[in-house]
């Protein structure tokens, strides 16, 4: 079975590999420079792709684009792109704006009315509150 060695900064007290038919699942036990034992885990697909990657330390659990959580039956990758429809999320696209002036007075605009009513809701919030 082929061994990967992770990169980790401190001193590795532990790592185990494990390959099934597409993934490689690394698991390091490092010891960081103020002697905490910290723990990450990756899960690479074939093409030593970052699919997951599991850092306990910093709480932390990213996938990559092409992954999916699901509870249960739920795609939460699914449900999200459900919400932001429904609520109909803008996603600014820096690069087009960059190519068309009008669109990034527009997305100008958008930021800073979205700034104001921002405000316009802190002080609403804070008259409920009196």
């Amino acid at each position: 079975m082929p061994k990967a060695t992770p990169v980790f900064s401190g001193n590795i007290i532990q790592s185990n590999t494990f390959i099934s038919s597409s993934t490689l699942i690394t698991n390091a036990y490092t010891n960081n420079s103020i002697g905490k034992v910290t723990s990450t885990f990756t899960i690479r697909d074939d093409n030593s792709n970052v699919l997951v990657n599991l850092d306990l330390p910093n709480k932390s659990f990213n996938l990559s684009k092409d992954c999916d959580l699901k509870l249960g039956n739920i795609s939460i990758r699914t449900f999200l792109e459900r919400i932001e429809q429904r609520l109909e999320i803008l996603h600014i696209n820096p690069e087009l704006e960059s190519q068309w002036d009008e669109l990034k007075e527009l997305g100008d605009r958008y930021r800073q009315l979205e700034k104001e009513l921002l405000e316009k809701n802190k002080v609403w919030d804070i008259l409920k509150k009196t």
